[in-house]
């Protein structure tokens, strides 16, 4: 498994990386992991190893390389499952390439998603199947704990080409949420934004961006609502409902008249609070 050292590495590629619209992609070192990225596609048979926390823009970056390569590679994803096998994972390859007769002459990406939750050993029955060709490229996207267990399980995967998507710095971080904050789906103001706030999302996500999303504090039409009390409420109603019934099916069946009570216990939290008492004991 190999380390790629990106120090001084830049590779100019036809095209730039467009990161106009994609601040996932801020900061040199990220862009350059996807131009070692479409580098290796392009001329290595080498599979490759993607790796990083979820949220960290694995996934990102193969959307972008849909949208740049579109003429020149066709991508199509198996999502990682215990009960895969070599058979199936074959036939789905199969069958994804017979799919259009158009794209016969493109080469093809097979992206391995949640490549962790595939069986122990089924990476090295991949690798050992006669995959990659030449016209068939594999990518296996792993977190760090899962390219952990899986160096145990699937000895092949040191054959591989390790590209580790590397977190957003502090500074890389104040950029991301300046660039989200033009986004009309974002409501953040410019005046918000400054060197706490910036840290205090830093700090809660880690330089991650899908976290740093996730830690914005509104975003329209994606509000997070705390539905806890209601679910909580709504249980109580039920647990009530239940005993009621239950009581009064039993006093029904043996001859009992039943009468729902006229007050209910609640919980105390539930119960209105009174309004303190005057000095002379009068509310």
């Amino acid at each position: 498994m190999e380390e790629n050292d990106l120090g001084n590495y830049q590779l100019k590629l036809n095209g730039s990386i467009d990161n106009t619209d994609d601040y996932s992609l801020t900061g040199l070192e990220r862009i350059q992991k996807q131009q070692l990225f479409v580098h290796l596609l392009a001329n290595s048979e080498q599979s490759l190893l993607v790796c990083g926390p979820e949220g960290i823009g694995k996934s990102r970056i193969v959307k972008n390389l849909q949208k740049q390569q579109a003429q020149t590679w066709v991508f199509f994803s198996i999502v990682g499952q215990f009960q895969l096998d070599l058979h199936k994972v074959l036939d789905k390859i199969n069958e994804e390439t017979a799919q259009s007769p158009k794209q016969s002459r493109l080469k093809k990406v097979v992206l391995f998603e949640d490549a962790g939750r595939l069986p122990a050993g089924l990476i090295d029955q991949i690798l050992e199947s006669g995959l990659p060709t030449a016209d068939i490229r594999l990518v296996f996207f792993l977190s760090h704990d899962d390219l952990y267990v899986k160096s145990f399980t699937d000895k092949r995967i040191d054959d591989c080409y390790l590209i580790e998507i590397p977190p957003l710095t502090e500074n890389q971080c104040g950029d991301f949420v300046r660039g989200l904050s033009a986004k009309p789906w974002i409501r953040l103001s410019g005046n918000e934004i400054n060197e706490r706030f910036i840290a205090s999302i830093y700090q809660q996500s880690n330089g991650v961006p899908g976290e740093i999303i996730a830690k914005l504090p509104t975003v329209a039409g994606h509000k997070r609502v705390d539905t806890s009390l209601w679910l909580l409420l709504l249980a109580l109603v039920i647990l009530i409902a239940i005993a009621l019934g239950l009581q009064w099916y039993s006093q029904k069946h043996n001859g009992l008249n039943f009468s729902f009570p006229s007050r209910l216990s609640l919980p105390a939290f539930l119960l209105p609070s009174s309004p303190p008492e005057g000095k002379d004991g009068h509310q």
